[in-house]
């Protein structure tokens, strides 16, 4: 107890003499040049990760999206726009602690180093100084990033309410980009939901790893999997998502940060995600609880991932060829053919439908040819009586001018003879 207050009273003094340091205008540009070193590059080239052409200030901001001590959060997070453009501010309080300056510097290298689909991409980092009646009172080192309107992993689920299969595709992907970071030696060390983030609202949406501000860098490769990375008793990440070795003092491989603390935690996340729920307390009969209504294959790959031994715990290369991301290929593989039959067979019995409909049309067509003739006869056929009809029409009219005529003849022959 004693040991641990006096190192909290050096943490403030450590705090008060970087907030002291932060006041001379030396320690920006050193800072800037210690770390563009370590990236690689300088902003005289014209192609350096940091600049002094950006800042906030260029920015309208939006909202804030999360505040240091809340939900997890370690920073400052604020959503800002420029014309239809929006962008994500990480802000890193430079003159609190040199562990914060380190913390800046390792995730500016890590996300400058890597290029991942299912990463965050940094756009740019840059350096401002907060001042209060002009005077500089802290550095911030500021990283832009686009903003990823899906949210986290887990506001994502709630919104969208993914299928399992859009589940299993999901957590594929997030185990592709660990499996990225392990191939580049890099230990994420804060695993969780919140740090998933998500592309947009659609179920076609893709995760991106986000927060690398306490991650660690393998530095022996040939001990990959279980290798010793922070000496320190410090260590950062999420409690609840925690592998064992890096809680309990009596587990195998106490305090070792390695590729497989990140398998844990994603163990943890994987079965969160599938039962949409997330567990109540950190011992393990709150995970044991969520375990146990798995599917086979999921439950036999979370048995896995939370191994408390490290060395029998999975790394992302092998969950990645476990039957539950094969045997759920196997499956939806059979039903988009399934599928595909079905629109085949749906295709086939609308085009039956249309050729019989033609077929009916034109039958329709010919019986109505068929009429049109019959009319056309029938009208040819009247057309020759009433001809016909006139022709009797005039012999008859001629035969009774011829008749009228001898019986006005007739008639005038009785008149003369009466008269003589």
């Amino acid at each position: 107890g004693k040991i641990r207050n006096k190192v909290r009273e050096l943490e403030d003094v450590e705090c008060e003499l970087w907030h002291v340091v932060g006041h001379y205008p030396e320690y920006k540009s050193s800072l800037m040049q210690e770390v563009n070193e370590l990236v690689g590059s300088s902003e005289d080239d014209g192609v350096g990760l940091f600049t002094s052409y950006d800042s906030s200030n260029l920015y309208e901001d939006d909202r804030l999206l999360s505040v240091p001590g809340q939900q997890g959060a370690r920073h400052y997070v604020r959503l800002v726009k420029r014309g239809e453009e929006r962008f994500v501010i990480k802000e890193f309080d430079l003159t609190a602690n040199q562990r914060d300056r380190k913390r800046f510097m390792k995730e500016v290298s890590i996300l400058h180093r890597l290029q991942h689909p299912y990463l965050v991409t940094l756009c740019s980092a840059f350096f401002e100084s907060r001042a209060e009646r002009g005077i500089d009172i802290k550095v911030l080192g500021c990283l832009k990033m686009p903003y990823l309107e899906g949210g986290t992993l887990w506001s994502w689920m709630l919104e969208v309410k993914p299928s399992n299969q859009q589940k299993h595709r999901v957590l594929m992907q997030i185990l592709q980009g660990l499996e990225h970071l392990r191939q580049n030696r890099i230990i994420h060390c804060d695993i969780k939901p919140a740090n998933i983030l998500m592309s947009s609202l659609s179920k076609d949406a893709e995760p991106k790893i986000a927060d690398f501000d306490v991650s660690k860098e393998q530095e022996d490769r040939a001990r990959d999997l279980i290798a010793t990375i922070a000496t320190s008793t410090y260590i950062a990440g999420t409690w609840a998502y925690m592998a064992p070795e890096l809680i309990d003092p009596s587990s195998i491989g106490s305090r070792r940060v390695s590729h497989k603390s990140d398998m844990y935690s994603f163990g943890v996340t994987m079965v969160e995600f599938l039962k949409e729920r997330q567990r109540e307390g950190t011992d393990n009969d709150a995970i044991d609880s969520l375990i146990v209504g798995l599917e086979h294959h999921a439950k036999d790959l979370v048995l896995k991932l939370l191994d408390r031994d490290p060395g029998r715990r999975y790394c992302s290369a092998e969950a990645l060829a476990h039957s539950f991301f094969t045997h759920s290929m196997i499956q939806e593989r059979e039903a988009l053919d399934r599928q595909r039959i079905e629109m085949l067979e749906d295709y086939d019995r609308q085009m039956a439908e249309l050729v019989s409909r033609q077929e009916g049309l034109v039958q329709e067509e010919q019986v109505l040819h068929s009429k049109k003739e019959a009319l056309r006869l029938e009208e040819m056929r009247l057309l020759a009586e009433q001809k016909e009809l006139l022709s009797t029409g005039k012999h008859l009219e001629h035969d009774a001018k011829m008749q009228q005529e001898r019986l006005h003849k007739q008639k005038e022959d009785l008149c003369r003879e009466e008269s003589a």
